[in-house]
């Protein structure tokens, strides 16, 4: 197993929609996991481009579309953490005038052109500055194909895939990756260092029970199910969520903080890893 921890700056922040909602559109306080698999995907994409194979940024079947190099990179992908490092994440709530020309039910008539603008409730995510890290574990060797391309994972795709993100999410999520490192996870061993468990902890698949303060279960669109890298993810169920343990606290809903590890010692086995510490993915 490869540990690939990505380093970066946000620009302004981010934008994630929650995956049920479409016409009120507030953000979420920490970016999913499927954010950072799809960025990696399009890195992988980049380095495929440079290899002079055409990606393109999805496919059309028929009425549907898929992207089948996210889909492929997800089904490698075993565990995703994130954590902001230095900083602060702040939520807000913009009012901004759109198309609403998606929103509009078939059968519905819109008479007037003044009509079909509207103005809506647009969530963003400020981070200015901020300093964050998403990890991923992924299975070495592992194969994504793209067409009639095929490219294996190991640490020098890795290291170059991750280091062509610009962004996460929409094209306006633009961010500075600042270090990458590729370690191996067999190598990795329990955080013995004391100041170790005192950084600020990334938030982790939670596989149930109960979970200490300030801690709460989120679900988060599972990248592993492919349906979430196609159309077909409009209308999913709870079937294609995933459990994730993330910060709480009495600001969690406008600002977001990620507590030391010490705050889950006795409840998870924490893992040091390249100087880091992260929660044994066997929780």
């Amino acid at each position: 197993m490869i540990l690939l921890s990505v380093k970066f700056a946000f620009h302004w922040g981010f934008w994630a929609r929650p995956s049920i909602l479409s016409a009120r559109q507030p953000t979420m306080t920490v970016p999913p996991p499927t954010m950072f698999v799809g960025a990696l995907a399009r890195g992988l994409a980049e380095l495929l481009r440079a290899r002079g194979v055409w990606v393109p940024e999805y496919r059309r079947e028929g009425e549907s579309y898929r992207v089948p190099l996210a889909g492929g990179l997800g089904q490698c992908v075993e565990r995703v953490y994130f954590r902001v490092l230095k900083g602060g994440v702040s939520a807000a709530i913009d009012k901004t005038r759109v198309f609403q020309g998606p929103y509009v039910r078939l059968g519905d008539l819109i008479e007037s052109p003044s009509q079909r603008f509207a103005v809506r409730d647009l969530g963003k995510a400020y981070a200015p500055g901020t300093i964050a890290e998403f990890a991923a574990l992924l299975r070495e060797g592992c194969k994504v194909s793209e067409g009639s391309a095929q490219v294996k994972l190991d640490a020098r795709v890795l290291s170059a895939a991750a280091h062509a993100i610009t962004r996460l999410g929409p094209a306006e999520g633009t961010v500075a990756v600042r270090q990458v490192d590729v370690l191996q996870w067999e190598e990795c061993a329990e955080a013995r260092d004391a100041a170790m468990p005192e950084q600020p902890c990334p938030y982790f698949k939670w596989s149930g029970g109960e979970l200490p303060p300030p801690w709460r279960v989120e679900k988060f669109v599972d990248w592993k199910n492919l349906r979430v890298w196609s159309s077909e993810r409009v209308g999913m169920d709870e079937s294609g969520m995933v459990a994730y343990a993330v910060p709480e606290s009495a600001w969690s809903t406008l600002r977001i903080e990620f507590p030391p590890c010490t705050t889950l010692l006795g409840s998870v086995e924490i893992v040091e890893c390249g100087g880091l510490a992260y929660v044994d993915p066997r929780f």
